[in-house]
């Protein structure tokens, strides 16, 4: 009998124990818990964003903060109408994939090919060069360098042209003063 013991926390666990013996005996005998002994929630979690691990790490950075949710791609759609290219967009960029060039080549507004994007290059000796090879891989070197510091030269000439111009615009604009 429950209480007999004197002791608080064995009277505890000596009833429970009977309590859920009775649930349980109940329980087979009815094949269903009985009214009001157990209680029934539905809880329903939240659908749970998949993040890539690119976008995670650059979620506290300025510069390449553009995150994206992993999705599955849309299948089927209406039909693209015909006579008109459909532009295809990267999923993890979202810029047009440009699938007709095969290479980049970059146009200056003369017309020119742009000599503004440097590619990288790396002069490359073979063992059986000789020694005109050499000379000739040198000079090609050397003028790439040439090149590069009059790039340099002209950029930052143009940039101080166009400060100083800015300033100029500054110092000549009018200002009206405040009461």
């Amino acid at each position: 009998m429950p209480g007999s013991s004197g002791d608080p926390e064995k009277d505890e666990e000596v009833e429970a124990r009977e309590l859920t013996k009775r649930l349980v005996s109940a329980y087979d005998e009815e094949g269903e818990p009985p009214a009001g002994s157990v209680e029934t929630m539905v809880v329903e979690e939240p659908p749970v964003e998949k993040w890539d691990c690119e976008s995670i790490l650059s979620l506290r950075s300025n510069l390449d903060n553009h995150p994206r949710c992993i999705s599955e791609p849309r299948r089927g759609g209406r039909p693209f109408p015909a006579g008109r290219e459909k532009i295809e967009l990267s999923a993890k960029t979202g810029l047009p994939i440009n699938r007709q060039s095969g290479g980049a080549t970059a146009m200056s507004s003369d017309g020119s090919s742009g000599d503004a994007v440097s590619i990288a290059t790396s002069s490359v000796r073979r063992k059986d060069e000789s020694r005109e090879e050499k000379k000739a891989r040198k000079a090609a070197v050397k003028e790439a360098q040439r090149q590069a510091r009059a790039r340099k030269k002209d950029l930052k000439q143009m940039f101080k042209d166009q400060e100083s111009k800015m300033k100029g615009i500054q110092e000549t604009r009018p200002t009206v003063p405040l009461p």
